[in-house]
């Protein structure tokens, strides 16, 4: 599985060539999800998926601003682990160093840094 990691992506929706360009780089049914919340107006709108072939979780978001975010966590083994590293960062704005600070109380992992894509 390599070592844990996670990759923060950031796409301004209506850059159709970068929204394609995050969304490509996930998996088919993560990409459809994340292709409908880059779609959707209005208020901020979130939320996390599982892959269990991956092991890895996605945490979405579609900001006010229009900026559809993706950061991606690997070494997630259960949708159960992903549920509990989503009410650890739902509802909050974390900066990336909050996120990782999540993900090791959560996985017990330390991510020194974030790749950012």
């Amino acid at each position: 599985m390599g070592d844990p990691a996670i990759w923060s992506a950031h796409a301004p929706a209506a850059d159709a060539e970068a929204l394609d360009k995050l969304i490509a780089s996930l998996p088919e049914d993560i990409a459809a999800d994340a292709r409908a919340l880059a779609t959707a107006a209005g208020r901020r709108r979130s939320g996390m998926r599982w892959s269990a072939q991956l092991h890895r979780a996605y945490f979405l978001q579609h900001d006010p601003d229009g900026v559809l975010s993706c950061v991606t966590f690997e070494a997630v083994p259960s949708a159960e682990k992903a549920g509990e590293l989503w009410a650890a960062i739902h509802d909050e704005k974390l900066d990336m160093d909050g996120v990782c600070r999540a993900y090791a109380a959560v996985m017990g992992i330390e991510v020194e840094a974030v790749v950012r894509h």
